[in-house]
């Protein structure tokens, strides 16, 4: 197989961008140009170092190297890390000898990168907020049962964990906590009353049995 290391110049900065590919320059500018509408129309999510360049409108490529690499890939995107390093192209931040994936990867555990996903994905969730809605209500229904037992093995796994994140969070919101709930009293106070009610009202024998052996056991410990 073969490929080709191609150079991007801006004709108003200078600044360079260095690429390879398997399909040839004119399709690979075609390919540039579409996903960079993509992702201003906020379709695609990833960015690419090319897109400044070419939202300019003042640009020239041209071919540096043609390359034939058999079946081993890495072979051109050794020669494309030599020419981003040759000309000190604006996607310099690849690292070198990893692969897309891991270069993904990578960045994305950074500060820069975290922030960069953070932005694109609340994008994403705001254009396709309905469809990813619905899409996960659809999966709900489908997998309700292997959801519930899954949450239920992970629970029981992780039952001190859950319980020492809980008990951690209230004490360190615990004024939040009592303002939430003396608002929330306040603003359901009839809805709370006739809870009670019904709560008594289904359960009276009971709390009767429960009271009366209160009274029974203070009555034992004032004899003794």
């Amino acid at each position: 197989m073969s490929g080709i290391i191609y150079l991007i110049t801006c004709n108003k900065t200078g600044e360079q961008y260095v690429g390879s590919t398997t399909i040839g320059l004119n399709q690979r500018m075609r390919n540039h140009r579409s996903n960079m509408k993509r992702f201003d129309e906020d379709i695609r999510r990833s960015s690419c170092a090319s897109f400044d360049i070419i939202r300019r409108g003042n640009f020239t490529t041209q071919t540096l190297e043609a390359v034939n690499f058999g079946n081993d890939k890495s072979d051109l995107k050794k020669r494309e890390e030599f020419y981003i390093s040759q000309y000190n192209a604006c996607n310099i931040i690849k690292h070198p000898g990893k692969s897309k994936l891991e270069y993904n990867q990578h960045y994305f555990q950074t500060e820069k990168g975290k922030q960069v996903k953070c932005v694109s994905n609340q994008k994403y969730r705001e254009k396709m907020g309905e469809e990813l809605l619905a899409k996960k209500r659809e999966y709900y229904r489908a997998n309700k049962g292997a959801i519930a037992e899954k949450s239920k093995l992970y629970r029981e796994a992780n039952k001190e964990v859950i319980a020492l994140k809980k008990q951690e969070a209230y004490y360190n919101n615990i004024d939040e906590e009592h303002e939430k709930r003396k608002a929330y009293r306040l603003a359901n106070k009839e809805k709370i009353a006739e809870s009670n009610k019904a709560y008594y009202e289904k359960n009276k024998e009971r709390i009767a049995l429960r009271d009366k052996a209160k009274r029974d056991a203070r009555k034992t410990q004032l004899i003794s």
